[in-house]
């Protein structure tokens, strides 16, 4: 995948490409997130298996990043929704105990 350069344009090869991911690392909703955050860049069909996630991208016809820049932008996207969630997950009790207080104390809930 490379640039061609003709007068100041620059023309890419925008061919679709595949990621399999591993559903024991990645979950469907962070693959999800991590193609949405990108869709200035690429659309994306997301298919699962029993233990795999395969990511078809199509990067979009104004889109100007190679192949292996895109990999990377969706890789770093995979990781930050990915720790999202798992902070989400270990924090879940502490907000619940938080929003319970704060609510407990307001007129909204009635004793």
């Amino acid at each position: 995948m490379g640039f061609i350069h003709m007068n100041d344009v620059i023309i890419t090869d925008r061919s679709p490409f595949e990621l399999e991911l591993s559903l024991e690392v990645y979950s469907l909703e962070t693959c999800k997130k991590a193609c949405y955050a990108l869709m200035e860049f690429v659309s994306c069909k997301i298919s699962t298996s029993s233990d795999k996630l395969l990511i078809e991208v199509h990067p979009t016809p104004d889109c100007t990043k190679g192949e292996e820049e895109l990999k990377a932008l969706l890789f770093d996207e995979l990781l930050d929704y990915s720790l999202r969630e798992t902070i989400a997950e270990k924090t879940d009790s502490i907000r619940t105990l938080i929003l319970s207080n704060a609510f407990s104390k307001s007129k909204l809930v009635d004793s």
